[in-house]
């Protein structure tokens, strides 16, 4: 009796176990789902569009009974926009009931501290670019999972301002402007220092930046610029720069020519201009600064009176 009342309690625990071990490998698993740059009409013309942004560094942590712990550092997220499938392969976590999660996602930026959630992103430099476009976005204190299909969805904004030239003139009668090695001196590589306290209930970040004096930055050239080009040329270099207050130089060459015709064109003058611009440029914001060319005052011709004839003279030929 003994013995089978042994045998009996074993197996009981034998199943406890077994439905205990079943429940551990089904724990629901942290999930992302579908993530996306802000669509801002101040930044519309993206570097990350609609099929481009295609992975992501994910940064997390989770806060429960017994203190915060790190959950994610860097650990790389891809899928596709559109898609409500993304993929954190190298790295599955799960939701603890009742506690709460701090998730922090960032593209194309050199982050700090080296373990745990960042708290500044620096900028990355391009070979084409002067940066690339540094993207971020966050959730904070979320409660973790809600319902069987929650996910956790980034609203990625921009971190850096951009910034392209139109060029107009006034020139017509084969006259034609090009301007050259468009710069804007002496601006900055930044580090960005986010402001988890001041997250907006929209999930933006109020960080503030800060930056040292660097190379300058080119634009390249808009040539061949006349007044029939009625909306002006834009150049094909579009820049990202470190969001700032204050002033800075943009300085260019002009040159004014004649087309003519057959031959070769003639260069008419040549002149360097350094021109002060007092603007403050806001991250996630594209700015078009814009150059308007005349030439000088046409040349006229006036006659102020009919030439008269001078009195008759008489003259006796025979």
């Amino acid at each position: 009796m003994k013995k089978t009342l042994f045998f009996a309690l074993a197996a009981l625990l034998f199943a406890s176990c077994a439905k205990n071990e079943v429940v551990e490998l089904n724990r629901e698993a942290i999930s992302f789902g579908d993530a996306f740059v802000e669509n801002s009409t101040r930044a519309e013309d993206k570097t990350y569009g609609a099929v481009d942004l295609e992975a992501f560094n994910v940064y997390g942590a989770v806060t429960g009974t017994k203190g915060t712990i790190t959950i994610y550092n860097g650990d790389n997220v891809t899928g596709e926009v559109g898609n409500d499938v993304w993929s954190c392969t190298g790295n599955q976590q799960y939701w603890i009931a009742g506690a709460t999660y701090d998730f922090a996602a960032v593209v194309d930026a050199t982050v700090a501290p080296a373990t745990g959630m960042p708290t500044t992103l620096t900028t990355v430099a391009d070979t084409d670019m002067h940066f690339k476009d540094m993207l971020y976005a966050q959730k904070l204190d979320y409660l973790g999972k809600a319902s069987e299909n929650d996910k956790v969805n980034f609203i990625f904004e921009h971190l850096l301002a951009k910034a392209f030239f139109t060029v107009k003139s006034n020139t017509e009668g084969g006259y034609y402007y090009s301007v050259k090695k468009i710069t804007v001196n002496n601006f900055a590589t930044g580090t960005y220092t986010i402001a988890y306290a001041d997250a907006n209930a929209d999930g933006k970040d109020d960080g503030t930046w800060a930056g040292t004096t660097a190379q300058d930055v080119e634009f390249g050239n808009i040539e061949n610029v006349r007044k029939s080009d009625a909306d002006g040329k834009t150049n094909a270099t579009q820049q990202l720069l470190v969001p700032t207050t204050g002033d800075f130089d943009v300085t260019f060459t002009v040159e004014l020519w004649n087309d003519n015709g057959d031959a070769e064109d003639v260069l008419l003058s040549t002149k360097n201009e350094t021109i002060p611009v007092s603007q403050d440029l806001l991250k996630g914001c594209v700015y078009n600064f814009g150059i308007s060319l005349s030439v000088g005052e046409l040349i006229q011709f006036t006659v102020t009176t009919d030439p008269a004839w001078a009195g008759t003279t008489p003259v006796t030929v025979l």
